[in-house]
């Protein structure tokens, strides 16, 4: 009797080990759709923008974490020949820019803008902001609370 009990859960063993490797387990698509994995994060991040005869730009991050769509830097700060540039955050997708939290932007002709956040369109080369502003600009001051400054004019 006992022989038959064992012999009877060897079989139920060995078909389940069967059915089990048979099986594909990595046909199965478990991914959760809703979470951005991190490809890539970098600390104490100092890059410089180089042309033939000079450095073009020097940028500075806390942190950058780069997703599928999209990079994330954390105090950032640019310094270029011709503007400036420094944000608490900087999302940066494909053709745009996001600069959140203590933003102040200093270019060559003596303009500064200082917003919690502002965009900037790459394309088009525009500054936008919807929140509170100062602007300065050869000693004037420019308060509101809506900006849309073209770089080009």
């Amino acid at each position: 009797m006992a022989i038959r009990i064992f012999a009877a859960l060897m079989t139920l063993f060995s078909l389940s080990l069967v059915f089990l490797s048979v099986q594909d387990f990595y046909f199965i698509d478990i991914k959760p759709y809703g979470i951005d994995f991190k490809n890539v994060t970098a600390n104490a991040l100092v890059a410089y923008e180089l042309n033939s005869s000079k450095v073009k730009a020097n940028y500075n991050a806390k942190d950058w974490t780069r997703y599928k769509d999209k990079d994330i830097f954390s105090k950032v700060r640019v310094f270029g020949l011709d503007y400036n540039l420094s944000a608490n955050t900087l999302s940066l997708a494909k053709n745009s820019a996001q600069l959140n939290g203590n933003v102040v932007y200093e270019d060559i002709n003596q303009t500064k803008i200082e917003a919690k956040k502002l965009d900037y369109n790459k394309k088009k080369q525009i500054l936008h902001t919807k929140t509170n502003f100062t602007a300065y600009k050869n000693g004037n001051v420019l308060k509101g609370d809506s900006l849309s400054y073209d770089l080009n004019s």
